[in-house]
């Protein structure tokens, strides 16, 4: 019982810090990262991306879909970006002239 509350807290506590917001998220990424491209791009169309376009745009500087995901997710923990609608659209704040 002592080993299950031990995991449920440490989980909760894992789940507590990853949402913790971190405005300065993309600017700690690697400048060879293709992301900072992808989002100058999508700034350039107007700061809002729909979830398939930003796998084009990102996959076109050489990103892979699932690290195009993985920055999409932590660039809304760090409220970089707002999700528009159920359909995938986001919008970047902040960032890249957003």
């Amino acid at each position: 019982m002592r080993l299950t509350q031990t995991l449920a807290l440490g989980l909760a506590g894992a789940l507590t810090l990853a949402g913790t917001a971190d405005a300065a998220w993309l600017k700690r990424q690697p400048k060879k990262d293709p992301v900072h491209k992808a989002v100058a791009h999508v700034a350039a169309l107007g700061c809002t991306v729909s979830a398939s376009d930003w796998d084009k745009i990102y996959a076109s500087y050489g990103g892979t879909e699932r690290d195009g995901d993985y920055h999409i997710l932590m660039m809304y923990q760090a409220k970089e970006l707002t999700s528009q609608d159920a359909g995938g659209h986001v919008t970047f704040k902040g960032v890249a002239g957003c």
